[in-house]
């Protein structure tokens, strides 16, 4: 089996949608949109972040739509992974302390996480007096000195953005130096796993070059796990796609314009207006699919051979080669990054299942507002003071503007009909966060504001007549 996650990318059913995205003959609901990344276990595909920048420069998007490289620590723990080798035979010393069959085994290293660092392990497996036998023991310390507050990685980082966006031209002294200095890999440390035990110097310098060597393309590349990431933020903060079930790796992004607003001076329909701004995203990540080369893999370890004796092989070679071919008329129709924009066509079907999707994602998004809040007050139980009280009111005050934007656009709006909260995440959670708010905080500590961030009671008019036309409880 493939250790390549490709993801399902399906065709939409029959009837839902039109593949002229900006067709405005037939009534639409918005759009569906469904991407498709390809990824490896151990490697990635990426293409270098500044030639990524320049194509989105030219397609005229922001640096809002190009996720930027990981740096520091996140890229450290992404370049742990060339340390899984490939499995390989070796020819044991008479000095071994097990005695193998033939005195062969197969032999293979990873990295398991050990507090703040990690133990790079050497797995042996072969066959004892006939009986299948394995042992692991840890080789290697390796760890990143910095950690996450690393201040030199993060003076890097800003510095290489900001010269791919701006030009060296916007550079300060200061971050033209940072670029010239140490970019963090500095602070990758390897060492014996015990102290005193003598180690093969080859096997220590190679696997410590690999993951420096790894760490800086990881610094300067931006990959398609990173763009998965971007993307499915840039789908719900800009154009607050709905995740549609009905189709693994789609969602919906409502146009939900009034009649009026849709219609042109000619009294014709126009296209949404934020499609001009997926198609430059879907140009760009075009580009990306067929520019992306694959990162370093894992570490390759060749078979110890010995003259006269062939290697053990894994599987018998008619079985490799129709793999291979199958496996290269498949790379010819894939690519790494895809993405596709359809018409979500407008009528009672698409609507009932429309309502149902907006549903799911207006309770999942409100039960996780609650769910965060209950940790809040958690952490606030601990810490008794008004200053903590003031900087959670502060933070939690844009995510309720954010949430009462999505309750108004598709429980109070015109968009779809019958879209509400079910009580089980509306009145029974605010009732029991309500009790906790009137029994924390000392006296003459100040709670309403914590109270308020509660209240979804629909009504944001000065007046009554002012207020959203939506229910919150069915």
């Amino acid at each position: 089996m493939s250790d390549e996650n490709q993801g399902n990318h399906p065709e939409a059913p029959d009837g839902y949608v039109t593949s002229n995205a900006r067709n405005t003959t037939v009534p639409m609901l918005g759009h569906m949109v469904t991407t498709r990344f390809a990824e490896r276990v151990n490697s990635a595909y990426a293409v270098d972040f500044e030639s990524t920048v320049q194509r989105a420069k030219d397609t005229g998007l922001s640096r809002d739509f190009v996720p930027e490289p990981r740096f520091g620590a996140d890229a450290f723990r992404v370049a742990l992974k060339t340390l899984r080798t490939s499995v390989h035979e070796v020819t044991t010393p008479m000095s071994s302390s097990i005695t193998w069959d033939n005195m062969r085994c197969k032999v293979w290293y990873d990295t398991v996480r050990m507090g703040r660092e990690y133990a790079v392990r050497r797995h042996a497996t072969g066959l004892v007096n006939g009986v299948e036998h394995t042992v692991t023991e840890n080789m290697y310390r390796i760890s990143y000195r910095a950690g996450r507050g690393d201040v030199v990685a993060r003076t890097y980082h800003r510095a290489y953005v900001k010269r791919a966006w701006e030009g060296v031209d916007a550079l300060t002294d200061a971050e033209k130096a940072a670029l010239e200095g140490d970019n963090g890999k500095d602070n990758i440390e390897m060492e014996p796993y015990t102290q005193g035990v003598t180690v093969d110097a080859e096997t220590y310098a190679r696997f410590y070059n690999a993951v420096r060597e790894r760490y800086e393309e990881e610094i300067q590349h931006v990959d398609t796990n990173r763009w998965r990431r971007r993307t499915r933020d840039i789908f719900e903060s800009r154009f607050n796609a709905v995740p549609f079930t009905a189709v693994r790796g789609a969602v919906i992004i409502p146009d939900t314009r009034t009649a009026e607003e849709a219609t042109g001076e000619n009294g014709v329909r126009t296209p949404a207006p934020y499609l001009d701004e997926l198609d430059a995203l879907n140009s760009l990540m075009m580009w990306f699919g067929g520019s992306a080369q694959e990162t370093s893999g894992t570490v390759h370890i060749e078979d110890e051979t010995i003259p006269g004796l062939e290697p053990e092989g894994e599987e018998d070679e008619e079985k490799t080669v129709v793999e291979t071919i199958v496996s290269n008329v498949q790379d010819l129709y894939r690519s790494p990054c895809q993405m596709t924009i359809m018409g979500y066509i407008d009528d009672e079907a698409q609507r009932v299942e429309l309502q149902r999707e907006l549903t799911i994602h207006v309770n999942t998004q409100m039960n996780e507002y609650f769910e965060e809040f209950t940790e809040t007050l958690d952490r606030l139980a601990a810490d008794d003071s008004q200053e903590a009280y003031d900087k959670a009111v502060k933070r939690f005050t844009k995510r309720k503007q954010q949430m009462e934007q999505m309750l108004n656009t598709f429980c109070g709006g015109n968009y779809v009909d019958g879209v509400n909260l079910d009580p089980r995440v509306a009145d029974n959670r605010v009732a029991g966060l309500d009790t906790r708010i009137q029994n924390i905080g000392s006296g003459g500590i100040n709670v309403n504001g914590l109270r308020d961030l509660i209240n979804f009671s629909g009504d944001t008019g000065e007046t009554e007549d002012e207020g959203l036309e939506f229910s919150l409880f069915g």
